[in-house]
């Protein structure tokens, strides 16, 4: 991995509020963006929080020599302000400030050559890395994520305020002093899908691309699949949290239109969320308790052996920056089917699965993702086989080492 960079070793400086191995989400963006930054030969160093310690160094001693972390945390009394969310923008920049100072001492006796901010993966969350007087390079982040207002209309009460406040909060960013100053002074900037491109200030577009901050460490020989046809009738899967925001909703709706177009076809759900009540009314009012299946979270280890058990992925997410399971089940051959919003509107495309268009009303994008479902399942064996190939190529395309190579400090051969 080292030689595929030109130039001589480098000291880089990584901010990474969110970095623990083995917890998903943004803290394995921040773990894995560390230790391939590392591969790629250069000295690394992570500022990242104190909490995260004990795991870290449990899985470090293992790693490269060349990877080194700096562990800093804000007094409790300031901690507290992140409980329930309320207070997480204000939070956050006093966190991003106290990481800036221990930055600056560190630089002093280091001398970085560049300077990276991961996590927290938001535009909305302003750094002060760019102070350094170093180059400075941001993201891949999220924040422009959202979901139409025509498919909200069945959101809980709480997820249609949730989501509104959201939007507010995204639209500040034009007029954010900190945001707008932590922009202009980065040399670089990734955002991880179309929608967070189109939040950045115009005069900022220009050192803007769009690079997925998730990857995936291995994928399944296409050997290991053991089907090339769909079971009759088709299994189809979601994992994640049961929360309105992922358009569950819009999957049990989508699971109700099949039983006339492809009859039995059933859905599995593994995870659990604060909406587990509400989708569980859902599934009683369509009258779905015999096609639904509710499975505990499992690790996730355990949650890639199962994908090769189902036939589809559904996964309709309406403000999703990654999508780290789609990727999972890609790397398994399990095609997908989503919306075309976020992060896995960039992972799918027609080589391994269906990407559906959710600017329509509720009405017709239930209908569309349930047409996307039942023409794979009326595949051929040699055209499901291409499907599930496909899936495997695109999961390789997004490995890790290719993600950060995609977007690194060095230019790429």
């Amino acid at each position: 991995m080292a030689q595929r960079y030109l130039g001589l070793r480098m000291r880089v400086l990584l901010s990474a509020y969110a970095c623990e191995p083995n917890r998903g989400s943004e803290s394995e963006v921040g773990w894995r963006w560390a230790l391939e930054l590392a591969a790629g030969g250069d000295d690394v160093w992570v500022i990242t929080r104190s909490n995260n310690r004990e795991k870290i160094e449990t899985q470090i001693c293992a790693k490269r020599s060349n990877l080194h972390f700096v562990y800093y945390d804000l007094p409790l009394s300031i901690r507290k302000l992140k409980k329930g969310r309320r207070f997480l923008y204000p939070y956050a920049i006093a966190w991003q400030w106290g990481a800036y100072k221990v930055a600056r001492k560190l630089h002093r006796a280091v001398r970085f050559d560049c300077v990276r901010h991961v996590t927290f993966a938001s535009l909305r969350i302003p750094g002060f890395m760019g102070r350094l007087g170093i180059p400075y390079i941001i993201g891949p982040v999220a924040g422009g994520e959202r979901a139409p207002w025509r498919l909200r209309r069945d959101y809980p009460l709480k997820g249609k305020i949730r989501d509104f406040l959201r939007d507010v909060a995204a639209a500040s960013i034009h007029v954010d002093p900190l945001v707008r100053a932590n922009l202009k002074s980065a040399q670089r900037i990734y955002v991880t899908s179309e929608e967070s491109l189109q939040l950045i200030p115009r005069k900022y577009r220009a050192k803007t691309q769009v690079r997925l901050a998730i990857g995936i460490e291995s994928v399944v020989s296409p050997l290991a699949i053991k089907s090339d046809r769909l079971r009759n009738p088709p299994r189809l899967l979601y994992a994640g949290a049961l929360i309105y925001l992922k358009g569950l909703h819009l999957t049990l709706q989508v699971l109700a239109l099949l039983q006339h177009k492809v009859p039995g076809t059933s859905l599995t759900l593994i995870g659990d969320g604060p909406d587990k009540s509400w989708l569980q009314n859902i599934v009683r009012e369509l009258s779905l308790e015999a096609y639904v299946r509710w499975l505990a979270p499992v690790d996730r280890e355990q949650l890639l052996g199962m994908y090769c058990d189902y036939d589809l992925f559904l996964f309709p997410s309406l403000h999703d920056s990654g999508g780290l399971v789609v990727l999972e089940s890609l790397s398994r051959g399990l095609p997908v089917v989503c919306l075309n919003l976020g992060g896995p509107g960039v992972l799918v495309d027609s080589s391994c699965g269906r990407v559906t268009d959710a600017h329509a009303s509720q009405q017709e994008v239930v209908r569309r993702l349930a047409g996307a479902v039942s023409d794979i399942a009326a595949l051929s064996a040699s055209s499901m086989r291409q499907l599930r190939t496909g899936a495997l190529e695109r999961a390789r395309q997004h490995s890790w080492e290719h993600i950060v190579a995609e977007s690194s400090h060095r230019e790429p051969h």
